[in-house]
């Protein structure tokens, strides 16, 4: 998308969506007969030290949705969130198959792969990071541009290779020494 409104806006309406769904996921964790209600269904699910990994992983999806929605530190969040979908593609779902309705890793897959997007692109324009950018260089942060967009040469002699007069072209390329043998050669090359 060349346009940068639209395709911030793009990235601000999936940052939401997915922050949303992070968000209501953790809360349902919290919300399940307090700590005993995660844990006991991390136990459930052989997920390893399962009290310690119920408490980041229901913290990690509360915190890091509210960031994502606003748009906070998306890269490190989203990287977390990507880093937590492997881990229910892994250990929960994936001797069920492709198909959520069946318990497999369908849902977490496009949760993590729409997170692991995230990271990638950053925040957009409308976002905590962009405000924090300049700030914090390290976030991501759309810059608007396209991607395909490509600087103008900064060297001053780059210019020289576009001419189309092959004797500017040879001067361009070769060395003094070179153009003093050539000239001395050949007589009418350098006059």
């Amino acid at each position: 998308m060349s346009n940068p409104i639209v395709r911030s806006v793009g990235i601000l309406l999936a940052r939401i969506a997915i922050g949303v769904v992070f968000l209501a996921h953790g809360l349902q964790k919290f919300q399940q007969n307090g700590w005993a209600g995660p844990k006991a269904g991390f136990e459930m699910m052989d997920v390893p030290l399962p009290a310690v990994s119920a408490f980041l992983v229901t913290w990690l999806e509360i915190l890091g949705g509210i960031a994502l929605i606003v748009g906070a530190f998306t890269p490190v969040v989203a990287i977390l969130f990507v880093i937590d979908m492997l881990g229910a593609v892994f250990i929960t779902h994936i001797d069920n198959g492709l198909w959520a309705s069946d318990g497999g890793y369908e849902f977490v897959l496009t949760l993590g792969a729409g997170a692991l997007l995230l990271a990638v692109v950053g925040a957009g324009r409308f976002s905590v990071d962009a405000a924090l950018g300049t700030k914090l260089p390290w976030l991501a942060v759309d810059s608007g541009r396209p991607a395909a967009t490509v600087a103008p040469p900064t060297d001053p002699t780059h210019t020289r290779f576009r001419t189309r007069s092959p004797r500017l072209r040879v001067r361009t390329v070769l060395g003094a020494a070179s153009r003093k043998r050539l000239s001395t050669d050949e007589g009418v090359l350098f006059n």
